[in-house]
């Protein structure tokens, strides 16, 4: 079964390294090829659905296979996740939810998450360096609260349909063609 395990207080696996402390292994003894680093993980598993992961930090409480875990404070308990990648700062609120890939924690929130699909979100601001054109992305629904601010200015953008509540234009604008309903 050629498990390693260096530490304190630590229940680990076949074919797999252990080492830290207070590691909690519940999971069947042959769950193997996994790494386990850190204080206080607990590995919360009845059979042995839980293989070739890599958990590093503290605080942890993981299950299922193929995960990456790198932090303080996540968690992985629901028996339907597998394939994920989480990282940073869980807090209170670090947990991963069905259909998860991806998950980055600052102090408790996620601030990034991409999803089954490839549906990703961003709760703080996106820079793009580059340019994003109609040959470089697709959009379905763009939601957009700011283009620019005051000391970021836009010098161009090219909008091919837009719909909006409210649209304030400073300086100028080209119109194409317009079509007017009678409300306005």
């Amino acid at each position: 079964y050629n498990g390693v395990v260096i530490g304190d207080d630590i229940s680990g696996s076949s074919n797999s390294f252990y080492f830290g402390k207070e590691i909690n292994n519940t999971a069947n003894f042959d769950s193997s090829y996994n790494f386990v680093f850190g204080d206080s993980i607990t590995i919360n598993s009845s059979t042995n659905n839980f293989e070739n992961n890599l958990i590093f930090g503290s605080n942890h409480e993981v299950k299922n296979n193929n995960n990456f875990v790198f932090g303080d404070n996540l968690n992985i308990l629901n028996a339907d996740i597998s394939y994920c990648v989480m990282l940073g700062k869980g807090g209170s609120s670090g947990s991963a939810e069905v259909g998860d890939l991806i998950k980055y924690f600052e102090n408790g929130n996620a601030v990034f998450k991409v999803r089954t699909g490839g549906d990703t979100t961003i709760t703080g601001n996106m820079v793009v360096g580059k340019d994003i054109s109609a040959n470089d992305a697709s959009f379905n629904n763009l939601i957009v609260q700011k283009i620019g601010d005051e000391t970021n200015k836009i010098q161009l953008i090219h909008i091919k349909d837009i719909s909006a509540e409210d649209i304030t234009i400073e300086n100028k604008l080209a119109v194409g063609k317009t079509t007017l309903n009678n409300d306005y």
